[in-house]
């Protein structure tokens, strides 16, 4: 029964820190993955608006319509 009090505490901090770096090479080769998937579907397929006009008219689409008034 002494022995059962001895028992050293387990660390969250460092039991989070080793799954923290053991996923880290999982996701960075997900993430290059998915980068080189993007980059050479670009090349691919070139539409008539590039993404990046696309996603700036999408995002600023609520801005255009202040002036409106009701």
């Amino acid at each position: 029964m002494a022995h059962l009090l001895m028992r050293p505490s387990v660390d969250v901090w460092t039991v989070w820190g080793i799954a923290l770096w053991r996923a880290a090479l999982p996701c960075v080769v997900i993430m290059l993955l998915t980068v080189t998937w993007i980059y050479l579907a670009a090349d691919i397929g070139s539409s008539a608006t590039p993404f990046a006009v696309a996603l700036e008219n999408t995002v600023l689409a609520s801005v255009d319509n202040v002036g409106d008034s009701w």
